[in-house]
């Protein structure tokens, strides 16, 4: 072998051994971000442990009374408590208080029917989020 095919093929394995490179590259942030969504989507899974929120609510009270008509809501509730702080708002905005504890349900102590629970979600999220498009 003369010198320029050996000075060619030294070009074509660092080609090759670059292009391997930008491979793996690519393959280690999608699967990043796959198990980002993962854990954000369902967080009891075997995603759970992994870059897991606290503050993220799986919000699927209707599976209580029977299989679900829509998928589970994805609830941020750092975000949603930040942006009634802005309002000068506090958890008493969205919690029932009950012998002096705050109820984890929104609007209610206990899910009653599926009909009322329901109607609180819809009516309470959707006049949220409408009064603070409209400040």
């Amino acid at each position: 072998m003369n010198k320029d095919n050996r000075i060619m093929e030294k070009e074509r394995l660092l080609l090759i051994r670059a292009g391997i490179s930008t491979v793996v590259v690519f393959l280690l942030i999608y699967t990043v971000g796959v198990l980002k969504v993962a854990a954000l989507s369902n967080p009891s899974g075997q995603f759970a442990s992994y870059l897991a929120r606290p503050d993220v609510i799986t919000i699927d009270t209707m599976a209580a009374f029977g299989k679900l008509e829509r998928p589970p809501v994805l609830f941020l509730h750092d975000q949603h408590t930040d942006a009634l702080q802005e309002q000068n708002k506090d958890c008493m905005t969205c919690h029932l208080s009950e012998n002096e504890r705050l109820s984890p349900k929104l609007k209610r102590l206990e899910d009653t029917d599926s009909k009322a629970v329901m109607d609180i979600y819809h009516n309470n999220c959707i006049t949220c989020h409408a009064d603070m498009l409209a400040a």
